[in-house]
């Protein structure tokens, strides 16, 4: 339910908006969004956007990029031994013409860098499955509190709620003034039909 609004009371007409606004800030903030997502009255001193753009989906690490250790048993009439000075680890074997299938079939360090790299995905996959879910929850939360014409108009598939609030927020809230009109120098008029 929305506060201050009626039950069924939808989000058609100016006057319900200063509730409505309330209410969706209110979540947007739960869900840690609002600050760095959609507010749009996040901008720096020349006003230009301070809001970072919604996670992507991370890409897992590719076990077969990394450096695949010569196995036991394995032919070695073919694999070179590393010993240049940045080379993989000391007295370690590494088959150059294949592709390790999991981390056991990995060189020590490519399997430390393969860890690393997985730790880092999984805290991104964390973040992109928190924000995914609290976006498509304000998301539902839009269009089960606006009417279905003004749903239709400002709520396009596809687009993200930061544009959607925007398309909302720019039906019912007056456009502020540019600081050039505004601050008219003294004695002069900001009148086009100024008679003398």
């Amino acid at each position: 339910m929305v506060i201050g609004l009626p039950p069924l009371e939808l989000l058609s007409v100016r006057s319900h908006w200063a509730a409505w606004n309330r209410e969706f800030i209110l979540r947007a903030d739960a869900a840690h969004l609002w600050h760095e997502k959609i507010n749009p009255d996040n901008l720096d001193d020349a006003g230009n956007s301070l809001l970072k753009p919604f996670e992507d989906m991370p890409v897992a690490p590719d076990p077969t990029k990394y450096d695949k250790r010569i196995m036991p048993g394995q032919d070695s009439a073919t694999i070179v031994v590393s010993t240049t000075p940045e080379g993989i680890e000391a007295g370690t074997i590494v088959d150059p013409a294949a592709c390790p299938n999991n981390a056991h079939e990995m060189t020590v360090n490519s399997r430390a860098a393969y860890a690393a790299d997985l730790v880092l995905f999984n805290t991104r996959l964390a973040i992109y499955r928190h924000e995914d879910q609290a976006h498509k929850e304000l998301k539902h939360w839009i269009l089960s509190t606006v009417s279905d014409r003004l749903a239709e108009i400002t709520c396009k598939p596809g687009e993200s709620v930061d544009v959607w609030y925007n398309a909302l927020r720019g039906r019912f809230v007056a456009k502020r003034p540019q600081k050039d009109a505004a601050a008219a120098p003294e004695g002069t008029s900001r009148s086009k039909n100024k008679v003398e």
